[in-house]
């Protein structure tokens, strides 16, 4: 089973990239997602997220105000930092049973762990390669600004709490420009899994 990392910044394309692999039969590990499944109701980390930030970030019904949590740590460096120790332990655990279960599955043959943290969890050591999905810094707070309707302040806040790209350049993973349209990035992400090897 070929087990690829896929990270990136805000707006570079990864989930895009994701979408590409899923449709040619990937099982997806989508930290994003595991995310919100943790921190819902009942979830792993909900009652310590609820009980660091207080009453404020909850909805009427009790979920977790996600948008309003967001701005809290994307604007406090130590914010983000308690988030992500109530939940990134919980991620982790999850991501790495559903690779259990695939190995454990033969007619799986690629998994991906989609994950924008995917060097500070450790979950590199579980990869056999690594794409990183990038874009010049506009295009991508253009992407987001325009994805999530939240406008280009708040994108480059996000980005400006993000890891820069120098790591994952140093630590020979591949990375994938996208300054251009779906397409070429398609050929790209076709390429590389037909040939497994660090060209873009």
């Amino acid at each position: 089973m070929r087990v690829i990392g896929l990270t990136g910044g805000i707006g570079g394309g990864k989930s895009t990239v994701a979408a590409m692999l899923a449709g040619r039969g990937a099982v997806i590990a989508d930290a994003d997602k595991i995310a919100r499944e943790v921190t819902a109701p009942g979830g792993a980390a909900y009652a310590g997220v609820a009980a660091a930030f207080g009453q404020g970030i909850l909805l009427p019904g009790g979920e977790i105000d996600r948008l309003g949590l967001g701005e809290i740590v994307f604007r406090d460096v130590s914010a983000l930092k308690k988030l992500e120790g109530l939940t990134h332990g919980h991620i982790t655990a999850r991501i790495l049973e559903l690779l259990r279960s695939a190995k454990d599955d033969p007619a799986v043959s690629l998994f991906v762990i989609d994950a924008p943290l995917l060097y500070e969890s450790g979950l590199d050591a579980v990869c056999a390669e690594v794409w990183v999905i990038t874009a010049e810094r506009g295009v991508r707070i253009e992407r987001a600004a325009r994805r999530d309707s939240t406008g280009a302040e708040r994108a480059e806040t996000i980005d400006a709490r993000q890891s820069p790209e120098t790591a994952p350049r140093a630590r020979g993973a591949v990375i994938i420009n996208n300054n251009g349209g779906v397409g070429e990035l398609a050929e790209k992400v076709m390429r590389l899994l037909a040939s497994g090897t660090n060209s873009t």
